[in-house]
């Protein structure tokens, strides 16, 4: 047997060159897409983004501090101003004063001169306010939660419940016996934690 380092590497002169490989399918470029209209410069937007900003900022502003104003239903309030103690009701000599503190503005809200100015105001129509409708939704939320997460049974008595404590999985909760207002059957529930 030769050994590898003593044989001699000879090519033939003439060695055919490999075949060429087929040419790839060249993929048809679509056209670049066309702009739709001219494009919004950055200060239109900017613009568009500050007045939602605005909108949104008074909408809170209601929300967080229409409850000191409720006693003046005839008055026109500015939510647009922004501070969290500032005297909003339009058409007052102290309108746009910064009381520092909320309850500094609320004392000063239910003052003679703003109960007064109130009274000047011929009542107008109200329609409710959005944090009504809110507070209506957010009950009937927390109603569905407490119904999905409170586990009762009724029908059963209380030799035909396990206890709780042969579910491992159910090591967290605790046991409770409630009484319905009849008293004549003993209920079972789980208090989730």
């Amino acid at each position: 047997m030769e050994h590898f380092k003593d044989v001699e590497n000879v090519w033939p002169s003439d060695m055919p060159s490999p075949p060429s490989p087929p040419p790839l399918p060249s993929p048809k470029l679509s056209p670049p897409p066309e702009p739709e209209g001219e494009p919004i410069p950055w200060q239109t937007l900017q613009a568009l983004e500050d007045e939602r900003l605005a909108i949104v900022s008074s909408v809170i502003r209601e929300l967080m501090y229409g409850h000191i104003y409720a006693h003046l239903p005839n008055v026109n309030v500015d939510w647009d101003l922004e501070g969290s103690a500032v005297c909003r009701v339009e058409g007052a000599r102290c309108h746009g004063d910064d009381f520092e503190e909320p309850y500094k503005l609320q004392e000063h809200l239910g003052t003679s001169y703003h109960l007064a100015h109130n009274a000047t105001h011929i009542p107008r129509e109200r329609t409710p306010p959005p944090g009504e409708r809110y507070t209506q939704i957010r009950q009937e939320v927390q109603a569905q939660i407490t119904r999905s997460h409170n586990v009762s049974i009724t029908e059963a008595t209380n030799n035909e419940i396990a206890p709780l404590s042969a579910f491992p999985e159910c090591s967290g909760f605790q046991e409770a016996d409630d009484k319905h207002d009849d008293d004549s059957d003993s209920v079972k529930s789980i208090i989730l934690p």
